[in-house]
């Protein structure tokens, strides 16, 4: 009896398996710790407002790392990760957000982000695969559970802001109390931050650390159209000025930084 011919999957798992066995070599296995930086709290905006936040909060859901298109190796990686039952995640639903393209390493949560930290902190882990990363995309699922609580870090939000705003006009000054949340759609791609920039050579081990500027989340924020409420601050909701910019400055992939360095092994 003739023994059966190897599967076009078991050639190629056989092939990252010698890949591996030559050292750091672009399809071997890599991993990565992701760090949050703390952010600025107080900044002037476009709109002339003075602000002071007292609270900002991120809720990700998930980070993709992007190898360059045609990157046989992160494709095949991940390819064979599905085919052979490793359980890979979605952005939510059964969107792909990849658009087929190669990831090289991926992040996932939720987790809630204190943008306002006094130190840098881990998010978390990354596993993929060693070779060149060109963007990112965030994506921000539905929540549940404790993060939808009023009480939770975000307030049940995937975005939280809250602080003052203070400008001097002709002589008189005026300060402004603020909050107010902001929540990704799950329809299509409403729910993704994408291209990131995120340059860089990835290694076997590694750190990338986001920084979030909160200056251009809100720089084109007029706090003076915020109408007034029976509380002390003014709240942020999707139809006001402010909260439509703050949309428009989540979504904008610049107002994210990420940089990554390889640790060496010892």
């Amino acid at each position: 009896m003739k023994r059966p011919v190897p599967t076009f999957l078991t050639v190629l798992a056989i092939t990252l398996i010698s890949f591996a066995a030559c050292g750091t070599t672009p399809g071997e296995p890599a991993t990565a710790t992701l760090r949050l930086a703390p952010s600025s709290s107080s900044f002037t905006t476009a709109t002339g407002w003075d602000v002071v936040l007292d609270e900002a909060v991120l809720v990700a859901g998930s980070a993709y790392f992007y190898a360059p298109s045609g990157d046989t190796m992160a494709s095949l990686e991940r390819s064979l990760r599905e085919s052979l039952g490793v359980p890979v995640a979605h952005a939510h639903g059964g969107h792909d957000p990849f658009g087929s393209r190669p990831v090289r390493l991926e992040w996932l949560g939720p987790t809630s982000l204190d943008l306002l930290g006094a130190d840098t902190i881990d998010i978390g882990a990354m596993d993929g695969s060693v070779g060149a990363s060109v963007e990112v995309t965030l994506a921000f699922e539905p929540l549940s559970g404790a993060l939808l609580e009023a009480s939770s870090p975000a307030h049940g939000h995937h975005a939280w802001v809250a602080g003052t705003a203070t400008r001097t006009v002709e002589g008189s000054t005026e300060t402004i109390e603020f909050a107010g949340g902001f929540d990704f759609a799950s329809g299509g791609t409403e729910n993704l931050v994408e291209a990131i920039p995120a340059p860089a050579a990835v290694a076997a081990d590694g750190t990338w650390t986001l920084h979030v500027a909160l200056a251009r989340w809100l720089d084109q924020a007029r706090f003076e159209r915020l109408p007034e409420g029976p509380n002390a601050a003014r709240t942020i909701t999707p139809s006001t000025q402010v909260g439509l910019a703050w949309d428009l400055g989540l979504r904008d992939p610049t107002d994210y930084e990420l940089t990554y360095e390889a640790r060496l092994a010892p």
